[in-house]
């Protein structure tokens, strides 16, 4: 099964997300063969899955905290505007998970508000799962969703870290354990 993630680079989530993914390869001992282009990294897994990791990012690779380290593979918009970023990937994928601290969390805020609108504009499916919630359902919700779905490239987004302050090490270990679960599932 070949399966796309997809994000931004900002700090927080998509940072979360891309971190996870990039580590999670360089601790697996299953990697049958890895292919590094500068927008994409090509994972093939010895049970022969397949896992992409991609996304739009700014023109001159900015996030808030810098310059995106060349280690994370983007290709740059040709604007400096994050809502284009945003944008393009949703438009890119076939649906976007958005990934929040808590139930309590306000969808309608910045960059995320932003997100669903752009979900809306290209009629794309979109889910969300809630951090503070237990682990394991949140990873069956999300796979039940993407099979139910026939989902094979997925946006990840959510507040930056500069919002929601340690958003990035709760979706790195989200994003770790649903890598682990859909490699031993699949």
């Amino acid at each position: 099964m070949i399966f796309t993630f997809r994000s931004g680079g900002q700090t927080g989530v998509d940072r979360g997300v891309f971190d996870a993914f990039l580590d999670y390869v360089r601790n697996n001992e299953s990697i049958k063969d890895i292919n590094r282009e500068e927008s994409l990294l090509t994972v093939e897994f010895k049970n022969g899955n397949v896992r992409i990791l991609t996304g739009w990012c700014p023109q001159g690779r900015i996030a808030d905290d810098g310059k995106l380290d060349s280690k994370y593979p983007f290709k740059e918009t040709p604007s400096s505007e994050y809502m284009e970023r945003t944008e393009w990937n949703v438009r890119d994928a076939e649906a976007t998970l958005i990934i929040l601290p808590s139930s309590t969390y306000n969808t309608k805020l910045g960059g995320t508000g932003f997100t669903i609108k752009m979900v809306e504009k290209y009629g794309k499916l979109w889910e969300k799962i809630y951090l503070d919630q237990n682990t394991v359902d949140n990873i069956k919700q999300l796979l039940d969703w993407i099979k139910n779905n026939k989902i094979d490239h997925l946006n990840l987004a959510g507040p930056r870290e500069s919002k929601f302050p340690g958003i990035h090490e709760s979706t790195y270990k989200f994003i770790y354990s649903l890598l682990e679960k859909m490699e031993n599932n699949q």
